[in-house]
Formats: C-alpha cells, structure tokens, sequence
C-alpha cells in the first residue's frame, strides 16, 4: 500500500522564482489606451473634430498653461503609481521566497505502525 506523507527535511530544490510583472509598461499602456480612446471620441465626426479645431485655436495662454501643468500632473501620477506597484512587488518578493512551502508531497511505499491494545 501507498501512503501520501509530507515531508519537511528533504531537501528539495527552490521552485523557480516567477518572473515579476511589468507593471511599467502595464500603467503605461492603460494610460495611452485612455488617451486614444479619448482621441477617437473627440474625433469620430466632422463636427466633433471642427470644435476641437476652433477651441484648440481659440485657446488662451493661461489655459494652455493650466493645460501644460495638468499634463505634467498626470504624468507624474502616473509614474508615482508605478512605483508604489514596483515598491509593493519588490517588498512581497522576499516574504514569498523566504515563506517555507508546504505543499510538496512525496510518496513512501512503506507501511504505517498498526497500534493494538
């Protein structure tokens, strides 16, 4: 008979480490893909497309000011969520490698001690 038994003092190779999410380039692209869909909605008919024209020419500096601060603003953000994503990443990393895995299961084909009284 066959018997499952865990196994704690084998000595078992690390798994290996799991590659770490890009979290960059996945912000980052959410950031752009809102960007063209913004682009699209503004653009999708003539009309839409003359009024963004005329208010893009009707502009005034410190609205193109604002405009400039606004999007600087934006970029900053969004590299400030990035790095507390990586942050985050990097800080769980050590705490996941150094945890002792217990799911590794062997099996013996040795049979149990029976106990009678």
């Amino acid at each position: 008979m066959t018997d499952l038994t865990s196994t704690e003092d084998t000595a078992l190779p690390p798994p290996p480490a799991r590659p770490r999410v890009r979290w960059a380039g996945i912000v980052w692209g959410l950031a752009f893909a809102t960007l063209a869909v913004a682009g699209v909605v503004l653009t999708r008919s003539p009309d839409a497309y003359g009024g963004l024209l005329e208010w893009g020419a009707a502009i005034s500096i410190p609205t193109l000011v604002a405009t400039g601060l606004l999007t600087v603003g934006a970029a900053v953000l969004v590299t400030g969520i990035v790095g507390m994503l990586r942050h985050a990443q990097r800080s769980l990393a050590p705490r996941h490698a150094a945890a002792p895995s217990t799911d590794h299961v062997t099996e013996t084909t040795e049979t149990p001690e029976r106990h009678t009284t």
